[in-house]
């Protein structure tokens, strides 16, 4: 009761898992067009899609199925995507809010929670091997302080209608990436024991739309190597 009594301009919410908590929040905190609701979302909504190149954000229309994701993804995670899609949905057909809805690619960065930049960054081709993963197959991500920008340049833009982008980084080659990363960054890994290696590969998004209507541009690879290998992770 007490959001009803603040009137926003702009809300990021960056932790929504289920519809319902959605619908809760913007119905207490809607009092007004203008005020627009900055989803983050996720690569994993475009389904059974992901493996098709170079995704766009029209694409996500054509995503009906999420059958063969489990090549790639485990089951809490296929179950993670279709609650995003769920609330990307709502979003879409709701024309009273108005939103900024963000399809964010796995996060890598020093203060990664989940431990995925480090089991990346550390891999070799000997561990890739295992499982399955070539050295013509992509990596793709999104650098944690690329993400940070974008949302303080939403906030700081005038925003006028819904849209929604794809986040994240250029992809790279594996082979590129296994040279680029060659002697900077020192920790060891151990075998990691899942089936699933935890990152995926050759689910590629276009981020052309973000980079031209945001004028961003998004930070390299040799540039990402060269900050993770100053952390306290790499070191």
């Amino acid at each position: 009761k007490h959001l009803k009594k603040i009137k926003f301009e702009n809300i990021i919410d960056n932790c929504a898992y289920h519809l319902n908590d959605v619908k809760i929040l913007l119905n207490s905190i809607i009092k007004t067009k203008k005020m627009t609701y900055i989803f983050s979302s996720s690569v994993m909504t475009y389904l059974h899609l992901y493996l098709k190149k170079d995704l766009n954000e029209k694409d996500w229309f054509k995503s009906n199925s999420s059958k063969k994701m489990s090549a790639m993804y485990k089951d809490h995670e296929i179950i993670y995507a279709k609650n995003k899609r769920k609330i990307e949905n709502y979003l879409i057909k709701n024309k009273k809010i108005q939103y900024i809805i963000l399809r964010i690619h796995n996060v890598v960065g020093e203060f990664d929670f989940s431990k995925k930049t480090s089991v990346l960054f550390n891999s070799e081709y000997d561990q890739l091997k295992k499982y399955k993963i070539k050295k013509e197959d992509f990596f793709q991500f999104t650098y944690d302080k690329d993400l940070v920008d974008l949302i303080y340049k939403f906030f700081l833009k005038k925003i006028t209608k819904s849209d929604v982008f794809n986040v994240c980084n250029n992809p790279v080659n594996v082979k590129d990436f296994l040279k680029k990363k060659k002697g900077k960054l020192k920790k060891n890994l151990n075998d990691y024991a899942e089936t699933h290696f935890p990152f995926p590969v050759n689910v590629i998004m276009n981020n052309k739309k973000i980079k031209r209507k945001l004028r961003f541009n998004f930070t390299s690879i040799n540039k990402i190597i060269y900050a993770l290998s100053k952390s306290e992770e790499f070191k």
